[in-house]
């Protein structure tokens, strides 16, 4: 009886902050469609004013999103096109606006699984405390101080699967990748790039996995001009290549790679 009970109880928990997070997203998402919209888009600059604005309420989703994955995973696959919508404005915000966007991009793709995703995880929290952003951190350490407010419980899936919504990066023949890889990956926000994609690779399709590939082995040439700049990156090819996913085999890793060697990878290369 007393084990009914608990399992009630969790269930009345877990739908209480589903409803909540939703309402709470849904108020945030609309502030910044209209603070973006008052301002003319993203490619006007931003007053200072509304800039504040606009990053306190991307910090206040993702505090959401990292307490409980599952439900902001839940509410992009309902709502894609808020991910389009960021996705666009990303390249012309302030560096502010575009950590925290990263972040989102990080939870929305989250894996939940092995190192790298802890790292994933830890480091997304980290840009939300304002601490140290290396990373050390693992999640769960981080999931025994989360008890009864209905944070994720490490003995749950804690991931969604995003197949739904991870094309919006493939779309334009790539360029948004192409874009995404030279703005961030190879610049300033590099860390946090690098898990946006990780988690790109871990729920995109085969085709996703490709075009992405692809876009990071045509760098190759034009990394000496980064200097020390390239260790995400080569932290980022060597962890995607030699991540293979449970239903598939070395083999097809092997295939992948043999694809993206097209000549014109080849030429970009050599």
């Amino acid at each position: 009886m007393l084990d009914g009970c608990f399992c009630i109880f969790a269930e009345a928990k877990t739908q209480y902050y589903s409803v909540r997070d939703s309402w709470q997203f849904s108020n945030e998402v609309k502030n910044l469609y209209k603070r973006v919209e008052k301002s003319g888009g993203f490619e006007n600059n931003v007053s200072y004013e509304r800039s504040v604005k606009i990053v306190k309420s991307l910090s206040t989703i993702a505090e959401v999103a990292l307490a409980r994955s599952q439900n902001w995973q839940k509410y992009c696959l309902r709502h894609g096109d808020f991910l389009s919508f960021q996705l666009n404005g990303v390249f012309h915000s302030a560096e502010e606006s575009v950590i925290q966007t990263l972040k989102l991009f990080n939870l929305s793709f989250y894996q939940g699984k092995d190192v790298s995703s802890s790292v994933q995880k830890a480091e997304a929290s980290d840009l939300v405390t304002g601490s140290n952003r290396s990373g050390s951190q693992s999640v769960d350490s981080k999931k025994k101080k989360k008890g009864e407010d209905g944070h994720d419980s490490g003995l749950e899936k804690s991931y969604v699967d995003m197949e739904g919504v991870v094309d919006i990066f493939s779309a334009k023949g790539g360029d948004f990748l192409r874009q995404f890889i030279d703005f961030f990956l190879l610049e300033s926000v590099r860390t946090e790039a690098k898990s946006v994609i990780y988690g790109l690779w871990h729920h995109g399709k085969y085709s996703l996995k490709e075009t992405l590939l692809a876009a990071l082995l045509q760098k190759v040439r034009y990394l000496p001009v980064y200097g020390q700049n390239i260790v995400e990156y080569t932290e980022l090819v060597s962890l995607l290549l030699g991540k293979s996913p449970e239903n598939n085999s070395k083999q097809a890793i092997n295939e992948l790679v043999d694809r993206c060697l097209n000549p014109e990878v080849i030429r970009c290369i050599f």
